[in-house]
């Protein structure tokens, strides 16, 4: 593989797909499987698997940066660890099912489950996305009926919230 402009653009949208992914708590699969696939060349198999190492790394620096933080209503840290621990076994299960799937299915196979999965991901989100503007939309109006636009505030600080 020659350094060009294809890697070049991947390594961005890679960085800026690992940051988002990080800080929405999403990972990233849905952005980097789609650019090592289209941008960089890979095929999905192999696109697959490297996206995992990056999800891991993200998610290592994420943790990393958590690992102090309190939570900040109760008094007990950031990480919930006893949920991350009862949900390792099926998560370790998960893996190794989709290792072996990857291994047994021909690419062809592989592309069309990844598309599936990233347009009902994708929808998903999209109808989360517009019940969540209809919410506000409607609360704006209850709170702001004479055109008043919310600037500055912290949610906290609405009637609503207290």
């Amino acid at each position: 593989m020659k350094f060009g402009w294809r890697i070049v653009l991947g390594s961005f949208i890679g960085f800026f797909g690992a940051a988002f992914g990080s800080v929405g708590g999403v990972g990233g699969g849905g952005i980097f499987v789609p650019m090592l696939t289209l941008i960089i060349g890979f095929d999905p198999k192999s696109s697959a698997a490297m996206s995992k190492c990056m999800i891991t790394g993200a998610a290592v620096s994420t943790v990393y940066c958590n690992l102090k933080l309190k939570h900040p209503t109760l008094d007990m840290p950031m990480i919930d660890y006893d949920l991350a621990l009862l949900i390792q076994p099926m998560l370790m299960m998960g893996v190794s099912i989709g290792v072996i799937c990857n291994v047994i299915f021909p690419e062809w196979l592989v592309t069309i489950l990844l598309i599936i999965l990233f347009l009902v991901t994708a929808i998903k989100a999209f109808l989360k996305g517009v019940e969540a503007w209809k919410k506000e939309t409607m609360i704006r109006r209850v709170w702001y009926p004479f055109g008043r636009t919310f600037t500055g505030r912290s949610l906290a600080f609405w009637p609503p919230f207290g």
